[in-house]
C-alpha cells in the first residue's frame, strides 16, 4: 500500500508511506530487505549506507519473527521524505514481547510517583477511599467493556490477532495503559489499611481465596475479557495475600523469607535490566562464554539481581517507607496514657 500525505513546495520531495506486510517466515523475510534496499538506492544512499540498512532491517525482522504469534504477519512502513527514510516494524500482539522490561519500569514509576500521595490519604479514610475506588474501577471497565465491544471485531481478548492492528492495539490499550490499574494499585494500599485493623483467621482467607479462584476460572468464559484482566482476579488474590501476612509460623516466617518478600518488588524491577547489562558484558568482554554456559549465566543474573534488589531496598525503599508512614500516620484521638 502506497499513501502520499501532505503536499510539498515545488522541488521539493512529498512524504510518502508505504506499507509491506509478509509472513513471517524464512522464505518470504528477504522481500522486506530487498525493498529497504531499493528504497535506499533510489534516494541515492552510497553502497555502505545501504548495506548497512538492508542488515539492520534483516536483524529487526529476524527478531521480530523470533516472537511473532503463529499466523501473525510482519508489518513494515516506509516513509519516504525530504528528511531522509523511515522505516517502522512490528508484528501485531508482540508489542509487550519486545518492549516490557521497559513497560514495567515506567509504569511502576508512575505508581511510585502516586504512592506517597495515595498512601496517607488511604490510611486516613481507608472506607471513602475503598468506595472511590470501587467506583473508579466499575467506570473504567465498564467503559472498556464497550469499547471492546464496540471495536473488538468479535475476536477474543486474549488472542485479538485474529481481528487485524485495530483490536490488537485496543486490547493491548486496555492491559496496559497505567491509570486503568490504579485501583488494583490502590486495592493493595487498602489490604495494608485492613490488616492494620483487623486481622481474621487464615483458614477462613485460605479457604476463601480457593473458592474464589475456583469460581473465577470456572466463570472465566462468561465474563468479558477487560473486566477479568483488569481487577476481577483481586477476589482471590486479596484474601491470599491477607493470609500470608497472618501466618506466625511456618516456611514463610523464616527470616530469609521475609527479607525476600521484602526485596521481591526490587528483584522484579531489576531482573530484566541485569540480565541485559550482563548479556551486553557477556558479547564484549567473555565473547559468550556465559550463552555458552547456560546454568551459569542463569545463576549469575541471579545472584546479581538479588545484590541488586537488597541495595535498592535497604538504600532506597525502606528509608522511603518510614519516612511515608510517618507523614501518614492517621493522628492518634484519644487520652494518651504518658508514664
Amino acid at each position: 500500500m502506497v499513501d502520499s500525505t501532505g503536499t510539498a513546495p515545488a522541488g521539493e520531495r512529498r512524504t510518502e508511506r508505504l506499507e509491506l506486510r509478509v509472513p513471517t517466515s524464512r522464505t518470504q523475510l528477504p522481500a522486506v530487505r530487498a525493498m529497504t534496499g531499493d528504497l535506499a538506492m533510489r534516494m541515492d544512499f552510497d553502497l555502505d549506507a545501504v548495506e548497512d540498512l538492508r542488515l539492520a532491517v534483516d536483524e529487526a525482522s529476524a527478531t521480530l519473527a523470533a516472537i511473532a504469534s503463529p499466523g501473525a504477519p510482519l508489518v513494515v512502513v516506509f516513509e519516504v521524505g525530504a528528511a531522509g527514510l523511515g522505516i517502522h516494524a512490528w508484528v501485531p500482539g508482540a508489542a509487550c514481547s519486545l518492549d516490557c522490561p521497559s513497560w514495567s519500569v515506567s509504569v511502576e514509576v508512575f505508581f511510585y510517583a502516586l504512592f506517597p500521595i495515595l498512601l496517607p490519604l488511604t490510611l486516613r479514610d481507608p472506607a471513602r477511599v475503598g468506595v472511590a475506588t470501587l467506583a473508579f474501577w466499575t467506570a473504567s471497565v465498564a467503559l472498556c467493556t464497550l469499547l471492546w465491544q464496540a471495536y473488538g471485531a468479535g475476536v477474543p481478548f486474549s488472542a485479538p490477532e485474529p481481528g487485524g492492528v485495530g483490536p490488537v492495539l485496543l486490547a493491548q490499550f486496555i492491559k496496559y495503559f497505567p491509570v486503568l490499574h490504579l485501583p488494583t494499585f490502590v486495592a493493595g494500599l487498602l489490604l495494608f489499611a485492613f490488616w492494620e485493623r483487623s486481622r481474621w483467621p487464615v483458614g477462613l482467607l485460605l479457604a476463601g481465596a480457593s473458592a474464589f479462584a475456583i469460581l473465577i476460572v470456572v466463570l472465566a468464559p462468561v465474563f468479558p475479557g477487560p473486566i477479568l484482566h483488569n481487577g476481577m482476579t483481586m477476589a482471590a488474590w486479596a484474601p491470599l495475600i491477607l493470609a500470608c501476612a497472618a501466618m506466625r509460623r511456618g516456611p514463610l516466617c523464616t527470616a530469609p523469607m521475609i527479607f525476600l518478600g521484602k526485596i521481591s518488588f526490587a528483584l522484579y524491577l531489576l531482573h530484566i535490566p541485569v540480565f541485559a547489562v550482563l548479556n551486553t558484558v557477556d558479547r564484549v568482554a567473555l565473547h559468550g562464554w556465559l550463552m555458552g554456559h547456560p546454568w551459569v549465566g542463569v545463576a549469575v543474573n541471579g545472584l546479581v539481581s538479588l545484590a541488586a534488589a537488597s541495595l535498592v531496598h535497604l538504600v532506597v525503599e525502606e528509608p522511603a517507607r518510614r519516612w511515608i508512614l510517618r507523614r501518614g500516620a492517621p493522628p492518634i484521638r484519644g487520652p494518651v496514657a504518658t508514664a
